[in-house]
């Protein structure tokens, strides 16, 4: 059986850098979770904005490419908005589920970001 940290490394290099890991892959959800680390962080100890922004891009990016087929998508829009603070140790949980998934665009798609206590 796979790892999910491999499935990360084949399907989002850059996630896979930072410790992400799917958990649910499909057109209607892409969801996995990173703890913060020092490889994702503001020198504040809070995680890094554009983790934040690569998170959605990505998350976003792989569900509208599993939605249309696995043909080439790209994003055209993009806004982060941190109502809270993931700080070093803690869980990060994210989800991307689509809004509306239309025949050549998608927009919006959604991105939750929840973080949980530290282990």
């Amino acid at each position: 059986m796979e790892s999910p940290t491999s499935k990360t490394a084949e399907i989002d290099y850059p996630l896979h850098l930072i410790g992400f890991e799917f958990e649910d892959l499909s057109s209607q959800r892409v969801a996995g979770h990173l703890t913060v680390t020092h490889k994702c962080c503001q020198p504040f100890k809070v995680l890094h904005g554009g983790v934040s922004a690569l998170l959605a891009e990505s998350l976003a990016s792989i569900g509208a490419h599993i939605a249309c087929g696995y043909q080439r998508v790209a994003g055209f829009q993009l806004s982060i908005n941190h109502l809270k603070s993931a700080e070093l140790g803690d869980l990060v949980y994210a989800e991307a589920t689509p809004l509306n998934v239309g025949r050549t665009i998608q927009v919006p798609t959604s991105l939750a970001l929840f973080v949980s206590l530290k282990f």
